[in-house]
């Protein structure tokens, strides 16, 4: 009885080790907080009969970046119905939004003061479309205060 009791004692407490660890995980990526210069190609590809595919439109914006604004672009709004989830594996974060009849994916490997990656919204539907933007980021400094 007692071997039984301490060996369950034991496994509570490399189960709770475990999560412990977890807990107190990186949970953001190496990168240097502050603005950032963000250049991206999107393109996007129809599978809808009459509308057109478009071919890579390429666009450059300042971006302030921290740690609970990792992903470059505005934060849309998501309605009670949509999904987010994200995790880390090393230094690239993986993030996944459901939504509706639309679904992103996008990878983002960071290093102290660049990044790439890339996002993939599908739209399912009565005009099912495939869009694709690759972005490189480079660090420029500390945010501007407006």
């Amino acid at each position: 009885m007692r071997n039984w009791t301490s060996l369950l004692v034991l496994s509570v407490l490399v189960l709770l080790s475990g999560t412990l660890a977890r807990a107190h995980a990186q949970t953001s990526p190496p990168f240097k907080t502050g603005e950032w210069r963000i250049e991206a190609v999107m393109t996007m590809v129809s599978k809808s009969p009459g509308m057109p595919s478009m071919p890579g439109r390429r666009s450059s914006v300042l971006e302030c970046l921290t740690s609970q604004h990792l992903v470059p672009g505005k934060n849309p709004k998501m309605s009670n119905k949509c999904t987010f989830s994200k995790h880390l594996a090393g230094n690239t974060l993986y993030t996944e939004i459901r939504c509706g009849n639309e679904k992103t994916k996008g990878e983002y490997t960071y290093e102290k003061t660049s990044f790439h990656g890339k996002s993939v919204t599908t739209f399912t539907g009565p005009m099912p479309m495939r869009m694709e933007t690759r972005l490189k980021g480079t660090y420029v400094g500390p945010c501007r205060h407006s």
